[in-house]
């Protein structure tokens, strides 16, 4: 059955049934709902608008189910496909983000796992995806999770420090659900702190909260 799901992953990839989706990042409070990236595209671009939205990610069956990357990529890991997927949200976040003008401020976080974070051919693709679309990699949120041990810090620090050089930003995401994010605010260069949402889901009625 995993066999069969490393597959039907690759198979999504190169037949375009991965819908990207996009959540706007808002204040508390906000009903901006999720929305896909034709959608976005279609929405009224202003000069001097500053909006920053998360890609998310979804499978879809040939029958035309959503699968929930809840499932597909923790099996996506398992096979060291996560690379290979990140590189495809890139890649197209990248090429829809060449499209919108100059003057219009969207910015895109994307997750990375760490597995991408690992692989330095994963590194010179991003690099020259950029490159290749004129996109200015400033408007770009690389998150990448604590929740794992990342294995080789050393080697997680360069990758993330060669994006920075162009412009690109890094954010800690679901910080303090792991043993290990302090150690991580520390030596990683992170720019922004996704605090677990466990922490903070009930603020507004919890003083713990």
């Amino acid at each position: 059955l995993e066999a069969g799901w490393a597959v039907r992953i690759k198979e999504a990839m190169s037949e375009d049934r991965i819908v990207l989706l996009a959540q706007p990042i808002v204040a508390i409070g906000s009903t901006d709902p999720k929305m896909t990236m034709e959608e976005l595209h279609a929405l009224p671009f202003r000069p001097g608008m500053d909006t920053t939205f998360e890609i998310l990610i979804r499978l879809v069956n040939r029958d035309g189910q959503w699968v929930s990357p809840g499932v597909f990529v923790p099996l996506a890991e398992r096979f060291s496909l996560m690379p290979k997927v990140d590189l495809w949200v890139i890649a197209r976040t990248v090429r829809f983000a060449s499209r919108i003008p100059e003057d219009v401020k969207l910015n895109f976080s994307i997750n990375l796992s760490n597995q991408t974070l690992m692989d330095p051919e994963a590194l010179n693709h991003i690099e020259n995806t950029f490159a290749s679309h004129r996109v200015d990699a400033r408007r770009f949120i690389f998150e990448v999770c604590e929740t794992g041990q990342i294995a080789q810090l050393h080697t997680a620090r360069k990758f993330m420090m060669q994006l920075k050089a162009m412009g690109a930003r890094f954010a800690l995401d679901d910080f303090g659900s792991g043993q290990n994010s302090i150690s991580h605010l520390k030596w990683l260069p992170i720019d922004l702190v996704k605090v677990n949402g466990e922490f903070v889901s009930n603020r507004t009625g919890s003083e713990v909260d």
